[in-house]
């Protein structure tokens, strides 16, 4: 926490400026600190030389954060656009979009913390049709996707020319090439989202908890995390309440603890 008045007043005027989705984000807050003590700094200081580098950092660091994670908005038109191609395949979708449904659009985490999507190396567009997948279409079976994941692998083009590739090979190569576009899609199915934990990130974290030595790289099976579905599925539930941010690092401190309680339950 900032002390000098000088300073507070510096990050107050940087933070009035960024995106609220990404304004409490640990790198976000620790670059915004940099820039009210280099803002502060260049003031006081005497060696024209300091003041000069401090002033040339403020600066960087300003046009960074203003240029990176200011302006980032999701604009009603880019969601009516997404919402009318994916209706031509849906007919069970309204025509249009209610008010109510703009509203929970509006809230979404998705759309609404867009500059974190970017940021984390997501799609814009891939964003918006997730929020409005998740809003029209919601998941009703267990063997969809679950999370709806922003890192896909293959986007539907290239899904749609790499069948059409293996519809021209001999056999053989067909049957290999189709068993790595199941696998791929498999690992997409459960991969980290954005906005969500992921199935994978429960299991690591039991992983982890059980066995010390287990690496923080290291994906674990079914197995080595020895626990179900539903269980995972519970974890989730109890924690997504707790947290209204993304996917910091505060985040898996909450997820974490999470886990360590059911495992503590479950030995009791």
């Amino acid at each position: 926490m900032l002390t000098s008045a000088s300073a507070q007043t510096h990050r107050n005027e940087i933070d009035s400026r960024l995106n609220p989705g990404f304004r409490h984000a640990e790198p976000a807050r620790l670059l915004a600190d940099a820039y009210a003590i280099a803002s502060a700094v260049a003031v006081s200081v005497e060696s024209r030389e300091t003041k000069r580098d401090c002033l040339d950092l403020a600066i960087q660091i300003e046009r960074y954060l203003l240029d990176t994670l200011s302006e980032l908005r999701v604009t009603r038109d880019d969601v009516t656009s997404q919402f009318d191609e994916l209706r031509e395949e849906r007919e069970a979708w309204p025509e249009s979009i209610s008010d109510a449904a703009w509203e929970r659009l509006g809230n979404a985490r998705t759309l609404r913390d867009i500059a974190d999507v970017i940021c984390g190396g997501g799609d814009y567009w891939e964003a918006i049709r997730v929020a409005l997948w998740d809003e029209f279409e919601p998941r009703t079976s267990e063997y969809e996707c679950w999370p709806r994941t922003l890192y896909l692998a293959f986007d539907g083009d290239d899904w749609r020319e790499s069948e059409a590739l293996a519809a021209d090979m001999p056999q053989q190569f067909a049957s290999r090439l189709n068993s790595v576009l199941e696998r791929v899609k498999a690992r997409t199915d459960e991969r980290f989202a954005m906005v969500v934990w992921s199935v994978q990130d429960v299991l690591d974290g039991v992983a982890r908890r059980r066995d010390e030595s287990f690496s923080d790289m290291g994906e674990a099976t079914w197995e080595q995390a020895g626990v179900t579905r539903d269980w995972v599925e519970e974890v989730v539930a109890g924690v997504e309440s707790a947290m209204s941010d993304r996917m910091t690092e505060k985040g898996w401190e909450v997820l974490e603890d999470a886990i360590g309680e059911a495992l503590d339950d479950d030995d009791e």
